[in-house]
């Protein structure tokens, strides 16, 4: 019974080329086309996954691989200089026209520089970094911890000038975590991780939008083109970009959805409006919580361990209901007590639960601590 079935399918879909003439009147008749209607043929240019495969070859290791993106190894071909290594970030699922307008992205020694911005072969978009062999803090932490108080320094100082130049041009990094500081082969520090978001304000930027009624246009003494406060979640482009449109007043209020848990300031956990009417301490400028997570970088660098898991006010974290007792009693907290005057002093005002009252980027690179910090060739020069 199944031999006759399977026979009966076969026979009712096998296409029937006993008629000649029937297949030869599906036949539609070849026409010349001159060579000028032909422009590719005549002047062929690469395409842009033509572009991506000259340029930057085959993918050689894969570095990270993370829920929305890979991070991949790539060697940059160029026939002035010799082959540079490159970390490619790749986005999956991800329909938005690209940019390679990567002059928006803002430069420092000390913050990674977007080298393209440009679709590979499978028309993912892809995001080019140069490469970084030292690898990040946290894996760094996790060969050496701890690692020596002027070693720490050093990076806690460069950290701290790049932090300083985005916050005097008005901008928030907003993910400062061990993950996201970069070391250079030769031991140059690196901000990374600005997030998805930062990438989708370049394109934003590159591309005119007209601007909501009731606003006036920023001005170009105002800003530089890419001194905008990162309205953006850090979260992943794909989950959030429908939201995103032209900046609005709304874009200065603090996000810490994509900040750890740890690095989060006590202000990042009040979210009600009702909250913040009610505490006239807190304050929408997401600035101060980059000077706590960067605290909590250079305490784990010089412990070997996070402080706490949690600054949530009133929360369960024994550790940082420690900090805050030992903070206002004379003995002080131990592990900050350790550093020495000068650098107690600075943690402390870092790491203050009031925001308004925390230290400026500003007044740190003024401080005499860090003002005497001797920072190498390679730091000062983001090589």
């Amino acid at each position: 019974m199944w031999n006759n079935m399977r026979s009966f399918s076969l026979e009712a879909h096998r296409p029937n080329y006993t008629s000649q003439s029937s297949f030869k009147r599906t036949l539609l008749p070849m026409t010349a086309v001159p060579t000028e209607q032909l422009p590719l043929l005549k002047d062929p240019v690469l395409s842009t996954s033509d572009r991506f495969t000259s340029k930057y070859g085959r993918c050689r290791q894969i570095i990270h691989y993370g829920a929305n993106s890979t991070t991949r190894l790539h060697t940059e071909k160029s026939q002035s200089t010799e082959p540079q290594l490159c970390a490619i970030k790749v986005y999956r699922h991800l329909d938005q026209p690209c940019s390679s307008q990567t002059s928006l992205h803002p430069t420092h020694p000390n913050i990674l520089p977007i080298l393209d911005i440009l679709r590979n072969d499978r028309s993912e978009l892809c995001l080019v970094t140069p490469y970084c062999a030292g690898g990040d803090l946290g894996t760094f932490l996790s060969r050496t911890q701890p690692i020596l108080t002027l070693e720490a320094d050093c990076i806690l100082t460069q950290i701290l000038r790049a932090l300083a130049y985005l916050h005097n041009h008005g901008i928030a990094h907003r993910d400062i975590r061990l993950e996201t500081i970069l070391l250079t082969a030769n031991g140059a520090v690196k901000v990374a991780g600005f997030g998805d978001g930062h990438v989708q304000r370049i394109w934003e930027e590159s591309t005119p939008c007209k601007a909501p009624e009731g606003t006036r246009p920023r001005s170009q003494s105002q800003s530089t083109p890419w001194s905008i406060a990162l309205p953006w979640p850090l979260n992943s482009l794909s989950r959030h970009i429908a939201a995103f449109s032209c900046v609005s007043a709304k874009s200065q209020k603090a996000d810490f959805r994509g900040l750890g848990l740890p690095y989060i300031p006590p202000e990042g956990f009040c979210h009600s409006s009702s909250q913040n009417e009610g505490n006239g301490d807190l304050d929408v400028d997401p600035r101060p919580a980059d000077v706590w997570a960067a605290a909590m970088v250079y305490m784990a660098l010089v412990t070997g361990r996070l402080l706490w898991r949690s600054a949530r006010p009133h929360c369960e974290d024994g550790r940082y209901l420690h900090y805050l007792d030992s903070r206002r009693e004379k003995d002080g907290y131990s592990p900050i007590e350790a550093l020495g005057k000068r650098r107690r002093e600075i943690i402390y005002a870092m790491l203050n639960p009031r925001p308004r009252k925390r230290i400026t980027t500003s007044n740190l690179m003024q401080s005499e601590w860090i003002k005497g910090v001797e920072v190498c060739e390679a730091g000062d020069k983001g090589l």
